[in-house]
């Protein structure tokens, strides 16, 4: 959304308190199919046709199951004033009788009952209090656009759980954090998603681009996407020991160790239990090892760290 993106209008007419809903014209390398824009942005039908080039100040993400409050993006928008990042809360709606997955609430877990501005570091340290192992974000906010821009910041294509790596990127870099609780987005729980929600692991279920997995593990569905979360909790796991590495503030990079590094290195290990690796990842785990810490080691460098605080 730097100019290399031509919007053509599908609304034809402005109505009050709707996004005026658009498509992209020519190029669109990552099949974008509609952007919308409130229609606060429009006087008139004039406006709406002459509108080509967005200047983006903000991004959201909606998940296409999913739905805002109605007032969300009104509500954001002004708190986004010297921040990098608005984070709301969720909850949960379902489609099937029932799940067998728990959407956690990160905000709830951090127990903030008030507006207010929180720093990397604040954000470290509540989850090390809250005992809160991991952490994930990507629609359950407003995010500036320039702060994403500068730093290069995209999910990584590929992956399952893609908002663990651009979450914990995102919120370890910010400058400031707005922590809003209350409640703008409604996750819902369905049949055949990613989370699979209802434990019936099948064919279509199992996404395009990981379809040599499948068939490397002779079209066992269920082998095959277990086998493709724990590869994608090591190429996670390899970008934050490379974030920690050479992240400038130290501080930060020490407090990620100490708080959320342990859980996606233990479950990167645990690619060791298949039998197949049709992607070779498992010569990777050698980069891993010096970050390898037992359990029981963990909690005692955990008890140690709560004693100091």
């Amino acid at each position: 959304f730097s100019g290399e993106y031509k919007l053509k209008n599908k609304t034809q007419t402005i109505k009050e308190n709707s996004l005026i809903e658009f498509n992209i014209e020519g190029n669109n390398p990552y099949e974008i199919y509609t952007v919308y824009k409130s229609y606060k942005a429009f006087n008139n039908e004039q406006d709406l046709t002459n509108f080509t080039y967005p200047i983006i100040d903000y991004i959201i993400f909606l998940d296409s199951d999913d739905y805002w409050e109605l007032n969300c993006i009104e509500e954001c928008v002004p708190r986004m004033d010297g921040v990098d990042v608005v984070w709301f809360d969720s909850i949960e709606y379902h489609d099937i009788e029932k799940s067998y997955f728990k959407h956690h609430s990160r905000l709830k877990d951090i127990n903030i009952k008030k507006e207010c501005r929180i720093n990397p570091i604040e954000w470290l340290k509540l989850l090390r209090q809250n005992k809160i192992k991991d952490f994930a974000f990507a629609w359950s906010g407003i995010i500036d656009f320039d702060y994403i821009k500068d730093k290069k910041m995209k999910f990584k294509d590929a992956i399952f759980a893609e908002d663990h790596l651009f979450g914990i990127l995102l919120f370890s870099q910010a400058k400031n954090i707005y922590v809003y609780p209350k409640v703008f987005y409604y996750y819902r729980i369905r049949a055949n998603s990613l989370t699979n929600q209802d434990k019936k692991i099948t064919k279509d279920n199992i996404l395009p681009y990981f379809k040599d997995i499948f068939i490397a593990f002779e079209e066992n569905a269920t082998l095959a996407k277990e086998y493709f979360k724990y590869v994608s909790w090591v190429e996670t796991s390899l970008e934050l020991v490379r974030f920690v590495e050479n992240y400038h503030d130290k501080k930060i990079s020490s407090l990620l160790k100490d708080t959320i590094l342990y859980f996606y290195i233990k479950n990167a290990f645990k690619i060791k239990k298949f039998d197949k690796d049709p992607l070779c990842i498992k010569e990777k785990l050698q980069l891993l090892k010096p970050y390898k810490i037992s359990k029981i080691r963990y909690k005692v460098m955990k008890f140690l760290i709560s004693l100091r605080n």
